[in-house]
């Protein structure tokens, strides 16, 4: 199974955007998308998802909206400890269409950058 999470209604930067539209993305997206598939929408990923891209503001409309977890573009994986610290703001893990399974496995244990450092990847 999988879940379907909110992302707004037309991409805008989160920060850049009044207070009245900035609940309008957040809480359409969500309603929209548990209407097409009559199930609970929890999770959120951040448009563009850097850390200018979302505020303070943005993480308590989600709170609001019943939001459990958001999503960044930060670089991950992130430790369960800080995923329960800050679940509105849980920093990703990459991957292409160039990663094999291993380089997969090496991404999300975080080890990827390490194995590029001792010069083991190119």
């Amino acid at each position: 199974g999988f879940d379907f999470g909110g992302h707004t209604c037309s991409h805008p930067i989160l920060t850049k955007v009044d207070p009245s539209q900035l609940m309008d993305e957040l809480a359409l997206s969500k309603q929209k998308i548990e209407q097409e598939t009559q199930q609970e929408v929890f999770s959120f990923a951040y448009p563009n998802g850097l850390v200018d891209d979302y505020d303070a503001n943005t993480i308590e409309v989600l709170k609001e909206l019943g939001y459990l977890c958001a999503f960044t573009l930060a670089a991950g994986p992130m430790p369960m400890g800080s995923v329960k610290k800050d679940p509105l703001e849980i920093q990703r893990v990459t991957v292409t269409a160039k990663d094999n399974y291993k380089r997969f496995i090496l991404k999300v244990m975080g080890l990827v950058k390490f194995k590029a450092f001792i010069g083991l990847e190119k």
